[in-house]
C-alpha cells in the first residue's frame, strides 16, 4: 500500500493492503459479482504471498521490512508480531473463501495451510493473567487491534471470545496512546523518538489496553459482533466495569 513517505523513495505500508483483501471479500459476500471480482484474485495471492519470506520457525510473521503502521495507536508490531500474523491470517481465511468461490482449489488449499500455521503457534501470545493477547511474545502490552484481529481471524477459541471483547471496551481499562502526539495533536518529543525508534510505553501494561484509533475500530467492531455483541456496535453501548455485564451506558453514538 502506498503511504506518502514512499513519494520520497521511503517505505510501503504492507499491512494496509490486507486492509484491501479484506474489502474484496466483502464485495463477494455482498453483491457476488465474479466479473467484477475475480480479476482482484491474482493480486489478492500476490498480496498474501509477499508474507511468506517472513515467517519465522513458529509459522506466525517476524521482523517485517517496510513500515508496519497497523494503527496510529501505541501497538507493537517490531520482532514477531501478533497483530500482523493475525491480519494475515484473516485475510488468508478470506481468499480461500474466494478460491472456493471460484474453483481455485489449489490457492484454496495453500492459504489454509498457511493459516493453519499461524493458528498453531497463536497461543504463544495468550497471556493466561489478563485473558488477552499480547501485541508480541514476551512483551506484556495488549491492544484492541491484538485482540480483535484474534477473533476475526479465528484465532482466539470461540469460547474466549465473549471474554475478550468485554475486555477490549471495558471502559474502565481502555486508554488513549499514540506513539506520535496526544489529546488529538502531536507530540514533537513522541515525533522524534519515534524518528529513533525508541517507543516510551506511558500507560500500565498490567492493567490497561490500548484503544483503537478510528480506522482499526471496523476490525474491533467486526470483532464485538462475531462474540455475539452486535446490539453493543449498532447502538453504540459500552461496557459497564462490572465483568461480564453489558449495559448500554447514555445515548447511541452517532
Amino acid at each position: 500500500m502506498a503511504g506518502d513517505f514512499e513519494q520520497f523513495g521511503g517505505f510501503t505500508i504492507p499491512d494496509w493492503s490486507l486492509h484491501w483483501v479484506h474489502g474484496v471479500h466483502n464485495l463477494y459476500r455482498y453483491t457476488g459479482d465474479r466479473t467484477r471480482l475475480a480479476p482482484c484474485l491474482p493480486t489478492v495471492e500476490r498480496m498474501l504471498r509477499w508474507y511468506e519470506p517472513h515467517l519465522d520457525e513458529h509459522g506466525t510473521l517476524s521482523d517485517l521490512p517496510e513500515w508496519n503502521l497497523v494503527d496510529w495507536s501505541s501497538v507493537f508490531t517490531t520482532g514477531r508480531t501478533s497483530i500482523v500474523s493475525a491480519l494475515w491470517a484473516c485475510g488468508l481465511a478470506e481468499y480461500a473463501d474466494l478460491c472456493d468461490w471460484v474453483g481455485n482449489a489449489g490457492s484454496a488449499a495453500w492459504a489454509r495451510e498457511r493459516h493453519a500455521g499461524v493458528a498453531a503457534s497463536f497461543e504463544n501470545f495468550w497471556d493466561p493473567r489478563r485473558g488477552l493477547y499480547v501485541d508480541g511474545e514476551r512483551r506484556l502490552a495488549a491492544s484492541q487491534a491484538a485482540n480483535a484481529a484474534a477473533i476475526v481471524a479465528g484465532l482466539a477459541p470461540r469460547e474466549r471470545w465473549r471474554a475478550i471483547a468485554a475486555a477490549m471496551i471495558d471502559r474502565s481499562a481502555v486508554v488513549t496512546c499514540s506513539w506520535i502526539g496526544g489529546d488529538g495533536g502531536y507530540d514533537i518529543q513522541k515525533e522524534e523518538d519515534q524518528r529513533r525508534g525508541i517507543q516510551r510505553i506511558d500507560w500500565d501494561v498490567d492493567h490497561e489496553i490500548v484503544r483503537a484509533q478510528p480506522f482499526f475500530s471496523y476490525v474491533v467492531h467486526d470483532a464485538v459482533a462475531r462474540a455475539g455483541q452486535k446490539r453493543l456496535v449498532e447502538r453504540g453501548w459500552a461496557l459497564q466495569t462490572r465483568p461480564g455485564a453489558f449495559t448500554p451506558l447514555g445515548a447511541p453514538a452517532g
